[in-house]
């Protein structure tokens, strides 16, 4: 009767080299017939000293072409110390040899760790309870043997590519050849957090940005993602103005605000702060000085501003896109100590979709500033 066996093998992500030493992989799709069962005697496997926590033993044709069977040697896969093989015979129906033939030599391997090795000489147990010394083990369909001892001998030493520095993500305790070591971003551990973190908020205690996070204060900070504390009694760095002295802020939103004083003419009566252009929709004949709130009525305030940037984080490129795109005027990006570090206008097409090269950045939090006509909006990003 006609069987199809499905077989997986997990290598534990190790990769062997292919050249000095070559480790066959079992055929994932097998047409087989009659099958021929190996039992692996605990008098064999307790004599192996194994190196590796998962070896296992393998048998192919004498052609060394065609896997015919597998088993795992692993503790955790044995049965009372003892483990079945199932060598797969060939079918009848297919005209190709994908199985083993009656009489066929069979060649027997196990592979441990990056070792692999030749089993001969190898001991059968009869039903009579001797033991026969036989040089090779040969199919026979529907058969049972009793493999109780063998001999080892070493054929070859592969190797296993993969990390072998212990400070990497992917350290490979098995690995024999180094390459490809992955690495945590800085401040990070990898899991993605951070290592230090005092205040638990999920920023790293050395990205954290110090300031005044109050938005009535002057020096009000947008890009703070901690308080500023001066003095013991754990007052607040923030200034504030004091109307009843004519007092106000100057606008900024970056910690570099300060109070200005609106008494030009000293006649202890305050000057008039407003829009003093006529022709916006807020004009105030009576204010002597222009804070920047005048609004116009036209396109961009009839519609609300979406914009979003990604990825976030993001290591080479960054994308502003939204509803507004098209009329962006210019990008900035600060650092977290609000120093102006890149400027951009914006590309001349009609996208909704802008992108920012911020390969040369460090790692590290950055704010981006995105101008659009007299409306300013600020977005948090991370570089990695």
């Amino acid at each position: 009767m006609k069987k199809i066996i499905f077989f997986t093998i997990l290598f534990s992500s190790k990769v062997f080299s292919q050249i000095d030493c070559e480790i066959p992989i079992p055929n994932l799709n097998i047409n087989t017939g009659n099958n021929m069962t190996v039992m692996l005697h605990s008098n064999f496997i307790s004599s192996v000293e194994f190196e590796s926590d998962n070896p296992f033993l393998i048998v192919y044709n004498n052609s060394n072409e065609l896997v015919l069977g597998l088993s795992l040697l692993g503790t955790e896969d044995l049965i009372n110390g003892s483990q079945a093989l199932t060598i797969w015979g060939d079918d009848s129906i297919t005209p190709e040899i994908d199985g083993a033939t009656n009489g066929e030599n069979l060649i027997i391997r196990i592979v441990d760790g990056v070792k692999i090795y030749d089993v001969n000489q190898i001991i059968q147990l009869l039903n009579s309870g001797q033991t026969s010394l036989i040089d090779n083990l040969s199919y026979s369909s529907n058969g049972i043997k009793i493999v109780y001892s063998a001999e080892l001998t070493l054929n070859c030493i592969g190797e296993i590519y993969g990390c072998m520095d212990e400070n990497a993500c992917n350290f490979d305790i098995y690995a024999t050849e180094n390459i490809n070591c992955v690495y945590p971003y800085e401040f990070y551990n990898c899991s993605g957090n951070c290592l230090n973190d005092y205040d638990f908020d999920e920023i790293c205690d050395e990205l954290e940005i110090f300031g005044c996070i109050e938005p009535m204060a002057c020096n009000y900070n947008s890009f703070a993602t901690e308080e500023l504390i001066y003095d013991e009694s754990n007052n607040i760095f923030c200034i504030y103005p004091n109307q009843n002295n004519c007092e106000s802020c100057s606008g900024e939103i970056d910690g570099s605000g300060t109070i200005i004083y609106f008494d030009n003419d000293f006649d202890d009566i305050c000057d008039t702060v407003g829009c003093s252009d006529f022709s916006a929709l807020n004009f105030n004949p009576f204010s002597l000085i222009d804070d920047g709130s005048c609004e116009y009525l036209d396109l961009v305030n009839e519609k609300k501003i979406e914009i979003s940037v990604f990825p976030n984080p993001s290591k080479n490129n960054l994308f502003i896109e939204g509803n507004m795109s098209s009329s962006i005027i210019e990008f900035l990006i600060f650092d977290r100590f609000g120093n102006l570090i890149l400027k951009k206008n914006k590309e001349k097409n009609n996208n909704l979709k802008q992108r920012l090269d911020i390969s040369d950045l460090t790692s590290g939090f950055y704010f981006l500033k995105i101008q659009v006509h007299k409306k300013t909006i600020y977005k948090k990003f991370v570089k990695h």
